[in-house]
């Protein structure tokens, strides 16, 4: 056999093996079920909605929710739809730059190491969120780019590509950006202009849609979380803090990006300069958001342009300097902690701490034992039977109106008759246009808002119930917006005012910001409950992530706590006084108790119960949504009890 074959071979294996692994670390995150829902409601009859009584857009990637919509006309169903089609398009993707775009077979093995040794890549070539559409489509615009002459022609298929990456997902025209405008300086008159703006077609009908159906220009994700109104420099520190994250659980993607930065910067070649330079202003916009709560997300598709770009680079399979390159990714793929391409069925079982101290998660870990595609029997349809459990018994304590986070399954298994208030925002109107809290340990991507008094009792009744005068008249034009009728002169008026900011002095953000979450008074915890009570009994006070402030009634100097907690959760505990949070420390666990309510018995800081504090405020740190407290005594000695 030839050498030439002998690579040949190599290659067709490396394919082979690319696709075993896609298909076994397959899985779909609670996130892509938001878009779930909203095609799910398209289907029966209710138009692209979240909640089918307002117009919102939920999901960020209006081209990738058709997509589904298409797989889901085909097949009938969504899971396995949205599972083959992302393991589609990252194949495609992966073998168009591999066979299409390299410059040698040493240069199509890199490329195809690097992708099988990215977590982040593999990790969400599935996922079930937009990231497999954008490799295929920054395949085809880089493709195009790095091959060709910068034509009219090429600028017109540039622009639509461009279109569709952001029709995608609007901050990637970001990583396109400079190539565009390289391309359109070549070829600037008002003629090409016009081809520009013909090529950006599908994006512009989207915004025209965007803006009669539901109101405004940008997904209400956008709303919820740029206009989170949190500082700059903790954004920044969360934005570092995901790349460091990313180097610690993945330091394959990152090294890949900066080292094609690096060489960009060493040579004069403008093509590659551009693609460098959208890889700088992506990273730049990630770090100034904050990064995101799931580990390497951000990261893939960036990661895969500047696979890309090595491709480009001359190969020989027969020179060291190749295989020199292949050692070095390999070894960082081992030193991986939980590499993907090595992960079996049982990922995420053992896994140490998925979830940093930033609130930045290895999310397949998280989800994978539940929506793994490994983990549905053969021939059975998907179903998440604890979810639906969980919603059925959150439905009979809450009615048909449910205050929840993490909407995805949730609200995918809740159907079109519940009525979610998502208190992180994403799909509620009113809410993602509120500031997130200040004081609370806020995690990227999921910022915590207040939910007015007054709010579910509106939606539920109809008539505007909020203590907030103010707000009221707000929300009286935003329901307008969502569930007036489309062409009335009052709604555009609305529209109008509300894009332009007109109404927002209606809004008292330093209330929202500040004002203190769901409260109850100390005497309302005076009964004592036994362990392994239910959590939800008639007799606990059962909250959710926005956490419970305890009022004490006056200034405490008591130095011990009896306080029962649901056992299966995590929280922390704030002392205040004065309206100052004076110092927040975890609540110890009681390992003694494995269900239901638990007591613990512990020390207040010295420095606290010294100086006094009038207020206890409960907040969740980990769990599964759902939180409930029975009792809490204040006690000058230590009492008998379960003292951790």
């Amino acid at each position: 056999m030839s050498r030439k074959s002998e690579t040949q071979l190599l290659l067709a294996l490396i394919v082979g093996l690319l696709a075993v692994i896609l298909f076994k670390t397959a899985w779909l995150c609670d996130d892509a079920f938001i878009t779930y829902r909203t095609v799910d409601n398209l289907f029966h009859g209710y138009g692209l909605r979240w909640n089918v009584d307002e117009r919102v857009q939920a999901y960020t990637h209006p081209l990738w929710m058709f997509v589904i919509a298409f797989g889901r006309l085909i097949t009938g169903e969504t899971y396995y739809a949205a599972i083959l089609t992302s393991i589609g398009l990252t194949l495609f993707a992966v073998l168009y730059a591999a066979f299409r775009l390299t410059a040698s077979e040493g240069a199509a093995l890199l490329v195809l190491a690097m992708c099988i040794l990215s977590k982040a890549f593999i990790d969400y070539g599935t996922s079930g969120l937009e990231n497999p559409l954008s490799y295929a489509l920054m395949a085809l615009f880089w493709g195009l780019y790095l091959s060709g002459e910068p034509t009219p022609r090429t600028l017109f298929r540039l622009s639509l590509l461009a279109s569709l990456i952001t029709l995608n997902r609007m901050d990637e025209i970001l990583i396109v950006a400079p190539a565009l405008a390289h391309t359109f300086y070549r070829n600037r008159s008002w003629k090409h202009a016009g081809l520009a703006a013909l090529g950006f077609t599908p994006f512009i009908a989207w915004e025209a849609f965007s803006v009669v159906y539901y109101g405004f220009p940008f997904p209400n994700t956008a709303y919820a979380k740029l206009g989170s109104g949190l500082p700059q420099a903790w954004l920044l520190e969360h934005g570092f803090q995901y790349l460091m994250n990313s180097l610690r659980r993945d330091p394959v993607t990152l090294t890949v990006i900066a080292g094609f930065i690096a060489l960009a910067c060493m040579t004069r070649d403008t093509r590659r300069g551009a693609l460098a330079a959208g890889t700088v202003l992506y990273l730049a916009y990630i770090v100034k958001a904050g990064g995101d709560f799931m580990s390497g997300r951000m990261l893939s598709v960036p990661f895969f342009c500047a696979a890309l770009a090595w491709g480009r680079e001359q190969a020989d399979p027969r020179a060291w300097r190749l295989w020199a390159a292949l050692a070095v990714l390999i070894a960082l793929g081992f030193a991986a902690p939980n590499p993907s391409f090595l992960s079996g069925v049982e990922y995420g079982i053992n896994i140490n701490k998925p979830i940093d101290d930033y609130g930045i998660a290895d999310e397949r870990a998280e989800y994978y034992q539940r929506t793994g595609l490994m983990k549905v029997p053969v021939g059975e349809k998907f179903s998440s039977e604890w979810m639906v459990k969980f919603v059925r018994e959150t439905r009979a304590h809450e009615g048909d109106i449910i205050k929840q986070g993490n909407m995805g399954l949730m609200g995918f298994y809740g159907g079109p008759e519940i009525h979610f208030v998502d208190v992180f925002a994403l799909t509620d109107p009113l809410l993602a246009r509120l500031p997130a809290r200040r004081d609370f340990h806020q995690r990227i991507g999921h910022f915590w808002r207040m939910v007015p008094e007054g709010y579910i009792e509106t939606i539920r009744s109809g008539e505007l119930k909020f203590r907030d005068p103010n707000l009221a008249k707000y929300y009286e034009k935003l329901r307008l917006i969502t569930s007036g009728p489309l062409f009335s002169a009052a709604r555009w008026a609305a529209i109008v005012k509300m894009n332009l900011g007109l109404y927002s002095h209606w809004i008292d953000r330093e209330y929202y910001q500040s004002e203190p979450w769901s409260t109850i008074t100390l005497d309302d915890l005076s009964r004592r409950l036994p362990n392994e009570i239910d959590w939800d009994h008639e007799d606990t006070f059962v909250f959710f992530e926005d956490g419970l402030t305890i009022n004490l009634g006056g200034v405490h100097h008591e130095p011990w706590i009896e306080i029962s907690l649901d056992s299966n959760d995590l929280y922390t505990m704030q002392y205040r006084r004065g309206g100052d949070t004076l110092l927040e420390t975890p609540v110890p666990e009681n390992p003694a108790v494995k269900r239901g309510m638990a007591s613990r018995v512990f020390a207040v800081p010295p420095e606290v119960s010294e100086g006094g504090y009038d207020q206890i405020r409960i907040l969740p740190k980990e769990g599964d949504d759902a939180f409930s407290i029975g009792h809490l005594f204040l006690y000058d000695d230590k009492p008998e009890g379960d003292a951790p």
